[in-house]
């Protein structure tokens, strides 16, 4: 049984595809954190790499807020420094990388965005995330590297962090719990922009059909190409963990160019074979009462 190593192994990207890669039963998982060793030390990376070549590697630490120096550093640099130890220490491992549509920046139109399209990145993130899939990408032609860029769209599971706006709901409403019925407002900002969305364990699909059909040298979407509008899923998530909750949303005007964006599926179905399938609606439900049972203990 091979050795797949994912990194990032206690956020939620991370701790959710080793789990669900580790049901699949085809490799011995390594959980990568950062006691293990620190994705900054090239020289500690490239001696984890040696003590046991991983014939995989997802990559799935970073970071997505913060001060910019914390975002290049966690995104740009940890990745680079990682593929020059793959380079030296494993140069036979495959590494699918995460990236994220906050590269392409504001959709300029209501069609499905492609690979293709130019990135315009206007957050610090996409440019940190932007410039690691330019970087990645180029170091893996120059070394003859197998490296995939996978670039979700939203991901939706178990304890998602308040980063994203379902899990910024689902913060919000466990501290509205401690106050009575009758004051629980929980505030958003505006939620009828329509969003591409997969679960975990779509993700873990399209990074398992990359590893089989060998996809390396380009970037393909992980997402569902279907539209649904956020207050849809935080209207599930709020009548699933406490219909008492009332949402106020707040600012409701939608920055221009930002009332839809999805991604095109074709050339993911194309280059692995793999669609999002999974019941968003039934990840939702869960993670409410996941939510729920974690409040109450």
């Amino acid at each position: 049984m091979g050795r797949l190593l994912v990194t990032g192994a206690n956020g939620f990207l991370g701790s959710a595809l080793a789990a669900e890669l580790e049901s699949a039963d085809r490799w011995s998982i390594e959980r990568h954190t950062r006691d293990l060793f620190d994705l900054t030390d090239r020289a500690a990376v490239a001696r984890a790499l040696l003590q046991q070549p991983p014939e995989v590697i997802v990559h799935a630490a970073g970071r997505t807020s913060g001060a910019p120096e914390a975002l290049i550093r966690d995104n740009l640099l940890a990745t680079t420094l990682l593929i020059e130890a793959m380079s030296e220490a494993a140069p036979r491992a495959h590494l699918i990388l995460l990236g994220s549509a906050a590269e392409y920046g504001p959709p300029i139109g209501p069609e499905p965005v492609t690979e293709a399209q130019p990135c315009r990145p206007e957050t610090i993130y996409g440019m940190a995330k932007r410039a690691t899939t330019e970087l990645a990408l180029k170091l893996a032609r120059e070394r003859n590297l197998r490296v995939l860029v996978l670039r979700l769209f939203n991901v939706v599971g178990m304890r998602m962090p308040d980063s994203q706006v379902l899990g910024s709901f689902l913060a919000k409403a466990i501290a509205s719990r401690r106050l009575p019925e009758s004051a629980r407002v929980v505030k958003m900002g505006p939620l009828d922009a329509a969003r591409d969305f997969i679960t975990t364990r779509d993700l873990a699909q399209f990074v398992l059909a990359a590893v089989v059909r060998e996809a390396h040298g380009c970037v393909l979407h992980a997402c569902s190409g279907k539209g649904i509008a956020v207050g849809e899923l935080v209207e599930q998530l709020r009548r699933a963990f406490d219909p008492s909750i009332r949402v106020q949303t707040e600012n409701p005007a939608i920055p221009r160019g930002f009332s839809r964006f999805v991604g095109s599926t074709v050339e993911a179905e194309r280059r692995l074979g793999v669609t999002a399938t999974d019941d968003l609606s039934s990840v939702l439900r869960k993670a409410a009462e996941r939510a729920k049972l974690e409040t109450a203990g």
